[in-house]
C-alpha cells in the first residue's frame, strides 16, 4: 500500500484550518475515558455502543477522538476512530461476532447478523479503522463541519495507524445525503442481513468505506482544491 505522508499531513493541516474558522477550537484525545468525559458534558451526552467505555476498552494506540469547540470551550461537534486487527478475518465475520456482544434483539437474546456475508464484507483484512461518534450540535448543524470531521478522521487513521481499510455505518437518512461528500469511495444501502434484529441500532444501516490508498488520493484531491 502506497501512502504519501507529506500529502496526508498537508491535507490534515488544511482540514484543521477549515474547521477552526470563526475562532473555533479543535481538541484531540488519545484517551477513550477523557473523550467520553468530554462527550458527557456536551449535548451528545454519551458514546454509542461501538465506542463506549462500558462495552469497550481501547489503548491510546487503538483510539482517538476529535472535538470541535466553540470559543467558550463548549463541545459543538465530534468524531472518533477505533483500530481493530482482524488478522486475516473478513469484516463480515468479525462484525457477526463483535456485534453479538454489543446489541440485543427484542426477546433479550443477542442480536445476530446472518451467516450469509455480503460480498463487500468478505475480503480478508488486517488492520482496519472504524469511524463513529459523528455529531454536530443541532444549533450549529451544517454539512461542512460534518464532512470535514469525517475526512479528518479518515486521514488521521491512515497517518497514525497505516490502516489499509476504513469504514463506517450510516442511517438510511444520512445515506441519502451522499457519502462521497464525506470522503467515502464505497457505499451500500441497507447493507446488512440479520437473523435476529437489533434493538439499539436501525436494521437498515448503510455501509461506507475507503481503502488506505484511496485515502491518500483523498488527501491529494483536498490539496488540489485548495490550490
Amino acid at each position: 500500500m502506497y501512502i504519501n505522508p507529506i500529502q496526508v499531513s498537508e491535507a490534515v493541516s488544511l482540514l484543521c484550518t477549515h474547521l477552526k474558522n470563526d475562532g473555533l477550537l479543535l481538541d484531540y484525545f488519545s484517551s477513550q475515558e477523557e473523550f467520553s468525559n468530554e462527550i458527557e458534558r456536551s449535548g451528545k451526552k454519551k458514546l454509542g455502543e461501538n465506542m463506549c467505555l462500558s462495552l469497550n476498552s481501547f489503548s491510546p494506540a487503538c483510539f482517538f477522538g476529535v472535538v470541535l469547540k466553540s470559543r467558550d470551550g463548549q463541545c459543538i461537534a465530534s468524531v472518533a476512530a477505533r483500530k481493530d486487527n482482524l488478522g486475516g478475518q473478513n469484516l463480515g465475520d468479525f462484525l457477526r461476532s463483535y456485534w453479538g456482544r454489543l446489541f440485543t434483539s427484542g426477546n433479550g437474546t443477542a442480536a445476530r447478523l446472518s451467516s450469509m456475508v455480503p460480498s463487500y464484507l468478505r475480503e480478508p483484512q488486517s488492520e482496519v479503522a472504524y469511524i463513529g461518534e459523528l455529531w454536530v450540535h443541532p444549533e450549529r448543524r451544517d454539512l461542512k463541519s460534518a464532512k470535514a470531521l469525517v475526512k479528518l478522521a479518515i486521514l488521521l487513521s491512515v497517518q497514525l495507524w497505516g490502516v489499509s481499510f476504513i469504514y463506517a455505518f450510516l442511517t438510511a437518512r444520512h445515506m441519502k445525503q451522499g457519502p462521497i461528500q464525506y470522503g467515502w469511495t464505497r457505499a451500500y444501502q441497507n447493507a446488512l442481513r440479520w437473523e435476529r434484529l437489533p434493538c439499539e441500532i436501525p436494521s437498515d444501516l448503510g455501509f461506507v468505506a475507503i481503502t488506505g490508498e484511496e485515502a491518500s488520493e483523498l488527501a491529494g484531491s483536498l490539496i488540489a482544491v485548495q490550490g
